[in-house]
């Protein structure tokens, strides 16, 4: 959709208005943002220092391969740097068939913890996962 977003006062302006909006015929053929997990720390660190309080940060991660050690399974990209899958199981497993062995880009959220994949962009196919 293309539009216009009013966001409403806060510390880091999370809530807003979508006005005069429409819908586009194309769909995006990247995700948005996409960083490496050093980066997506990074900004979630920034986001934590402006509101203390916020529990869950939406990340969007580029190359990122599952990894499995120790019965558990990572997030590891180009630069070695990982993060916790929350889902052990499926969704690991679904992220290797899906990407080939290849690096994929995703996008989910981080609770300090744990990456919770929610979707990919495969083959100009938009893949849900969660």
């Amino acid at each position: 959709f293309d539009g216009t977003v009013h966001l409403f006062p806060g510390a880091d302006s999370q809530r807003g208005l979508l006005t005069d909006w429409r819908r586009v015929a194309e769909r995006p053929t990247a995700l948005p943002r996409t960083g490496s997990v050093a980066a997506g720390l990074a900004e979630c660190a920034a986001a934590l220092a402006v509101h203390p309080w916020r529990e869950v940060f939406p990340l969007t991660l580029r190359g990122v391969v599952p990894h499995q050690e120790g019965g558990h399974w990572r997030l590891i990209d180009e630069e070695r740097g990982g993060l916790p899958l929350l889902d052990q199981g499926l969704v690991a497993w679904r992220l290797l068939a899906l990407g080939e062995g290849r690096p994929l880009d995703l996008f989910g959220e981080w609770d300090g913890r744990f990456f919770r994949p929610l979707t990919t962009l495969e083959s100009q196919r938009w893949v849900g996962l969660s």
